[in-house]
């Protein structure tokens, strides 16, 4: 089954994926191997989606996401979810809140955007990741003041100096690059996330960008259409315009495998590995 995957990724997924040329027909790829194996596959997209052990805590406590909740369990839900260092399955937190609606805005990120993260649990992975506490703390202070100013990490030679010597330990779990899909995302993320992060006119820019994504997929243009000068730039750097991360589900009379696929950018896609379970 590995070597199935290895081959499946190399001779159908990136191509179609990096080509710009192209337009990828997910559902008839997906039919080609259906067809040419006795086990199927699922195409998955979570790029519109919250990274459920990454959210800013902020963002939970907007009243889109207290409205998922009961009054009884929404205090519980908060509590379990800040004493779990990091979530393995997002089943985890059903007991307190349905799971269909836990999958529809939540799921387990790939990496970090160091952008848009809670810096509580950001610094406990900093520290698991072997970065010494002092030096954690000013990673989150220059995290915040640059939040703070609306500004963020932009490239790959500000992420080096934001890390210093520590880049090896974080280059495979932290990015700088936007992890939420804004052509995917659902209005109630959007709403959370613009209140949270102080955007003017809320509801006004969430009807400017349901409106235009229903006539053509957004670019990194139409953020100037979107937003005022002030947070242009800050926006690119928690919101993308195509998915950052998608998996392909394997469903087989063997354990059952997820092929997780990041894009690392330039158009390249790549593997970010398979998970059995």
């Amino acid at each position: 089954m590995e070597r199935i995957i290895d081959f499946e990724i190399k001779e159908h997924i990136p191509d179609s994926f990096n080509d710009s040329s192209c337009v990828c027909n997910i559902d008839e790829i997906l039919k080609q191997l259906n067809e040419k194996y006795d086990f199927t596959f699922d195409y998955i997209s979570d790029s519109g989606k919250l990274d459920i052990n990454f959210i800013p805590e902020g963002v939970l406590t907007e009243n889109e996401f207290c409205n998922l909740f009961s009054d009884i369990d929404y205090d519980r839900f908060i509590s379990l979810w800040k004493s779990i260092p990091l979530v393995s399955s997002i089943d985890v937190l059903s007991d307190v809140c349905p799971a269909e609606k836990l999958n529809d805005f939540f799921y387990l990120g790939n990496k970090v955007n160091c952008n848009f993260t809670d810096y509580e649990k950001f610094s406990n992975a900093l520290v698991e990741l072997g970065i010494p506490e002092n030096k954690c703390s000013s990673i989150i202070a220059e995290l915040f003041r640059m939040k703070k100013s609306k500004k963020g990490i932009k490239n790959e030679y500000e992420f080096r100096i934001l890390f210093g010597i520590y880049y090896e330990n974080v280059k495979d779990f932290i990015t700088y690059k936007p992890t939420i899909n804004i052509n995917l995302a659902d209005e109630k993320i959007l709403k959370a996330v613009f209140e949270y992060l102080g955007i003017s006119r809320v509801s006004e820019t969430i009807k400017k960008v349901m409106l235009m994504r229903m006539n053509k997929k957004l670019s990194d243009i139409d953020f100037e259409l979107i937003f005022d000068n002030k947070n242009i730039e800050f926006m690119k750097c928690v919101f993308a315009v195509k998915p950052q991360s998608f998996r392909i589900k394997m469903n087989g009379r063997c354990n059952h495998a997820e092929i997780v696929f990041v894009d690392e950018g330039d158009g390249y896609i790549c593997s970010g590995g398979v998970y059995w379970k």
